[in-house]
């Protein structure tokens, strides 16, 4: 396996300004990814796939600066499909830290709709849907095993717009007044307080949700803000996405 040494990866002062800084920079693309792989690298698919398996690590210049590791993150992050953005939130599955743009969030939703369409239509088939009221053990298992990411790439997307996670509870709140309040109305008899609990229940379900829908659709802040860099730092996708 070849090393890397600083003639590989500091760019040459008589590159700095001209037409040799691309050539270079490929050619230190390369000595990563032969560091990483140990077989060298020939095509450009190779060199993509090496920089999807470690994103952060296919790059590394000297003290000149022409390419920071921020703006070398934020070019990887134009480059993810569909389905690279769904995976990424399992892939950071308990981290709560950081910024989620809208493609992170909004793809792993939409993966998650499709399995739960999926499972439901598998579950009616083989016939052990509303084993547990109603819902099938195979969506209980895909409700536990996603609740975590779900909650962990929500927080992250507030944080992209400069919010707190917290706001989150802003969907969780109206239940938890509408069990206390149905408590308290069930204990009394009154059937039109039950009745107001559930009214109280819908209203702040519908505001909280709406509030909580918009803080999802809203772009994150440009730059970096109070909860880390911009996941689209150095890339031309930073101002649109």
């Amino acid at each position: 396996m070849r090393g890397v040494s600083a003639a590989d990866l500091t760019l040459p002062p008589a590159a700095e300004g001209s037409a040799d800084v691309a050539s270079h920079l490929f050619r230190a693309r390369q000595v990563q990814a032969d560091r990483y792989s140990g077989s060298g690298i020939r095509t450009n698919a190779e060199v993509l796939s090496y920089r999807r398996q470690a994103p952060w690590n296919w790059l590394r210049l000297g003290n000149d600066g022409l390419a920071s590791r921020s703006s070398t993150e934020g070019d990887y992050m134009t480059e993810l499909t569909p389905i690279d953005w769904a995976k990424r939130p399992l892939q950071k599955y308990a981290d709560f830290s950081g910024r989620a743009p809208r493609a992170e969030y909004w793809w792993f939703t939409l993966a998650l709709v499709v399995a739960y369409i999926v499972i439901s239509i598998v579950e009616s088939i083989v016939g052990i849907d509303h084993t547990v009221g109603p819902y099938g053990p195979l969506s209980i298992l895909l409700m536990l095993g996603t609740l975590v990411p779900s909650i962990a790439v929500g927080v992250r997307r507030l944080h992209d717009t400069n919010r707190s996670g917290w706001w989150l509870l802003i969907g969780v709140v109206p239940y938890a007044i509408f069990a206390l309040a149905a408590g308290a109305a069930l204990a009394s008899g009154s059937m039109m307080a039950l009745a107001g609990a559930t009214m109280l229940l819908g209203l702040l379900a519908f505001a909280g949700g709406i509030a909580l829908l918009v803080f999802m659709v809203l772009p994150g802040t440009k730059g970096d803000n109070s909860y880390g860099s911009d996941p689209y730092a150095g890339s031309a996708a930073a101002a649109t996405v």
